[in-house]
């Protein structure tokens, strides 16, 4: 049991790459995972997030499971659908000035392959 508390000790707590702020542990209900061979959606999953600006952070454990699921070298609990579309392109109009877009760190979803593999 001490080694789990001192290996989840290595795992946060540390300086996010992106700002100034501390990575900790939170757990997530579902986080999804893009992979090459289609989507992973993992529940229940603690994962490390920034306390300023939310960039999640990954154990290897993580990965490899996203990884074995994704490759069907472990099963998923069970298959979800996803919808897919296209949306249509509208041109820019390069003299219009737009308010500035804010970024969502949620989740980095693409759409892609219309089935999820969950674990």
């Amino acid at each position: 049991m001490k080694s789990l508390k001192l290996k989840a000790s290595r795992m946060y707590g540390y300086r996010c790459e992106y700002c100034e702020g501390i990575v900790q542990p939170r757990i997530v209900k579902r986080e999804a995972f893009k992979h090459r061979d289609g989507f992973v959606i993992l529940e229940d999953v603690t994962i490390g997030v920034c306390d300023i600006c939310g960039n999640r952070y990954y154990s290897a454990d993580i990965l490899h499971a996203v990884h074995a699921v994704a490759t069907g070298a472990k099963p998923p609990e069970r298959i979800e659908q996803i919808p897919v579309t296209h949306l249509e392109s509208h041109p820019v109009n390069a003299s219009r000035t737009y308010p500035q877009i804010q970024q969502c760190r949620i989740s980095r979803l693409t759409l892609g392959k219309p089935s999820l593999a969950v674990g």
